[in-house]
């Protein structure tokens, strides 16, 4: 879904904006959430195995940010590296932060600080092309393609 978007029609857009309501309306974020709900004797231990292998994240735009102890910090080099894990975290939380933005009126809006939607979705898709790239390399989802 987001390799079709614009970015750039969401540069300087509110984010209780129809667009952006539109937008994540149309983004499933459930089957990446459920990988977080890992029992103790669950059968599928060696995945978190699999999805602790790194990728590179692109910094396209250099509008890239890392979240550091809780904190976004902007990346300046051309690419960061997270785990497959990391970057699914990331993609939910920020998805997740955008819905309930959405949600709000412009004058609770006005109490928050500026939010980039067009960063937070760049940086939402970069990750999403670091996951495929290393799922894609596993000989499980090798073996499902053919």
């Amino acid at each position: 879904m987001l390799n079709t978007i614009n970015f750039k029609s969401y540069n300087n857009i509110s984010p209780n904006h129809a667009n952006v309501k539109s937008l994540i309306d149309l983004l499933q974020t459930e089957i990446a959430e459920a990988i977080f709900y890992k029992g103790e004797e669950s059968p599928n231990v060696n995945l978190y195995d699999k999805l602790k292998k790194q990728g590179q994240v692109k910094n396209r735009e250099n509008k890239q940010v890392k979240t550091d102890q809780g904190i976004d910090r902007i990346v300046k080099r051309k690419f960061i590296y997270e785990n497959i894990l990391q970057a699914i975290s990331f993609v939910v939380v920020k998805t997740r932060l955008i819905e309930k933005f959405s949600k709000l009126s412009d004058e609770e809006l006005s109490i928050l600080k500026p939010i980039k939607i067009d960063s937070r979705l760049i940086n939402s898709y970069q990750r999403f092309l670091m996951i495929k790239i290393i799922l894609d390399k596993l000989p499980e989802v090798k073996e499902m393609a053919r």
